[in-house]
């Protein structure tokens, strides 16, 4: 176990994959910042990525797996997600950022009603938020500048798959490393509407709907399916997971909703939230205009996704291609799938998209 802030480093930079966060891609950029000053002072080690979430979990999945304690936790209105290690000594803690060089967010995504909000409403921080990609920046941007230029920056009724909700007055992103990408807000700072969101064009354009181990909640890491899934990897060996994957349809359309919207998705419909989300999307926003503002009425816009748009009463509708499966394949040499006292190491398990497990070679069900 690394008994320094160094030590920790040292191993963390050369068991985390560097080719899955490669520049380009996912786009990893890594340092062990140490603060000379003080022998007991906290010292940072600091990654910066394209994708939080991701380095997040396999962050944690490392420390848990080397058995190294610690704590996390969020601060600031960027969200950043540290994890405390209190078995080095000094301490170290450890800083998941976003990647620099976004420039994108230099103009800022929110519009002026937003601002305003923020202003009357400073106690909500959610609102400050800064998405973690240019993709889901340019989202938020179109359907910002949407509002304020069809209600000249009063809010507006939004129809939604049928859905209307009124005196929307924009969109910011859902909480870091929570199922909903996008929060709709209306005038008073409340969601009304959380949307979950992939890029791309097809099933195969993302890899999972959701994890199954316990970061992705209790209510599918318990599930009977999931259990069942996971005692049946955890018997492997490692060898078994080379050049091969292993899926399992899934029976029980509740674990599918859980995994599409939300870990708290059985809290009903009337109790929407950051994890119980009420939309699933891919790919860009449409708009189509259905009425011009007026003295008497708010203006008025439909929104769609060019790929993909479902409601959480529609799970059925992700079906071939995109039906929620549950998948194991080779991953990092940290990762794991536990049941019990059986463990089986370099393993990454999920709920995936059909697609995506048809588009690998050497899978087979289980």
């Amino acid at each position: 176990m690394p008994k320094t802030p160094q030590e920790l480093w040292s191993k963390i930079s050369s068991t985390i994959s560097s080719s899955r966060y490669s520049a380009g891609t996912s786009g990893i950029q890594t340092s062990g910042t140490f603060k000379p000053a003080s022998l007991n002072a906290t010292q940072n080690i600091v990654l910066r990525t394209k994708d939080r979430l991701s380095l997040h979990d396999s962050i944690r999945e490392f420390l848990n797996s080397n058995n190294i304690s610690w704590e996390s936790s969020s601060f600031g209105s960027t969200t950043v997600t540290t994890f405390k290690v209190t078995s080095t000594t000094p301490h170290t803690r450890i800083l998941v950022k976003p990647l620099s060089g976004r420039e994108w967010l230099t103009n800022g995504y929110r519009n002026e009603a937003l601002d305003t909000l923020i202003r009357r409403k400073s106690h909500l921080r959610f609102l400050r938020a800064n998405p973690d990609t240019a993709t889901e920046y340019e989202i938020l941007k179109k359907f910002n500048d949407q509002i304020a230029k069809l209600g000249n920056s009063a809010p507006v009724d939004v129809v939604i798959k049928g859905t209307l909700y009124q005196d929307i007055i924009g969109m910011v992103p859902g909480p870091f490393g929570h199922k909903a990408d996008f929060i709709g807000v209306d005038k008073d700072g409340n969601g009304q509407f959380f949307i979950s969101h992939k890029d791309g064009t097809n099933s195969k354009s993302f890899q999972q709907y959701s994890g199954i181990s316990s970061v992705a909640g209790k209510s599918i890491y318990d599930h009977k399916e999931v259990q069942e899934f996971r005692k049946q990897i955890a018997e492997k060996n490692p060898e078994d997971f080379y050049n091969k994957g292993y899926y399992k349809k899934i029976e029980d359309s509740t674990l599918k909703q859980r995994a599409v919207f939300g870990k708290d998705f059985n809290h009903g419909k009337n109790n929407l939230s950051s994890n119980n989300i009420n939309l699933f999307a891919q790919g860009n926003p449409v708009f189509r205009v259905l009425r011009q503002s007026t003295n008497k009425t708010r203006a008025r816009f439909e929104l769609t996704f060019s790929t993909k748009l479902i409601t959480r009463g529609q799970i059925g509708d992700l079906k071939g291609d995109y039906e929620p499966t549950l998948f194991a394949r080779q991953g990092e040499s940290y990762r794991t799938v536990e049941y019990n006292s059986n463990k089986v190491r370099g393993v990454r398990a999920g709920i995936f998209t059909k697609g995506y497990i048809d588009g690998r070679r050497g899978v087979e069900p289980i």
